[in-house]
């Protein structure tokens, strides 16, 4: 492998994970709002 080549490959490995980290978070906060994303009543709807 050339100089460097696996230094890169951590970086690319570092990457994913933390990508992958975000996705989990984002996702495990639109499971917890799902409820409230049921359309409301408009104000002119009485």
């Amino acid at each position: 492998m050339p100089r460097g080549g696996e230094a890169a490959f951590d970086a690319i490995a570092a990457s994913g994970r933390d990508a992958m980290g975000q996705l989990r978070r984002m996702l495990g906060l639109l499971k917890e709002t799902q409820g409230s994303l049921d359309p409301q009543p408009s104000r002119g709807s009485r």
